[in-house]
């Protein structure tokens, strides 16, 4: 019996060698699906600086609520995340979730027009964003200092 035959269960065969390729080589399709989820929210996190500054209220809420509902990583990149991130994986993700509840937040704020509470809201989401990246950008290959 081949090593195909095995992966073989009707037409699974080709998502199940597409997923293999991507375990086996994480520096292509995995780095790509960081380099979309990161590049979506550092855009919206762009917009919502501008946003808070100009305490622009409708483009707070708007920037807030893409942020929070930023795309996810596919299933290879999540996979290829968890081997890297081993027993810090949990961590990783009350991160992500603290973020999506702090965006949230802000955009909740910002439609119920409480603009004395925008840079508290707004620091949360920083503090997210720069807590995780602090924590993990040894793990995921973000060396620079």
């Amino acid at each position: 019996m081949s090593k195909l035959s095995l992966f073989r269960v009707g037409r699974t065969t080709l998502p199940i060698l597409a997923l293999q390729v991507v375990l086996w080589f994480p520096g292509t399709a995995a780095a790509e699906g960081l380099r979309e989820a990161m590049t979506a929210m550092e855009a919206s996190l762009e917009r919502l600086t501008a946003a808070v500054f100009r305490r622009d209220l409708v483009q707070v809420e708007a920037a807030a609520a893409a942020l929070a509902d930023a795309p996810r990583p596919d299933l290879g990149y999540r996979l290829w995340l968890l081997g890297r991130l081993g027993e810090d994986a949990p961590r990783f993700r009350r991160y992500g979730e603290a973020l999506t509840a702090a965006a949230e937040d802000l955009a909740r704020k910002a439609r119920a027009g409480q603009k004395a509470q925008l840079d508290p809201a707004y620091r949360e989401v920083l503090d997210q964003c720069l807590g995780c990246h602090r924590a993990f950008q040894t793990h995921l290959g973000e060396d620079r200092q």
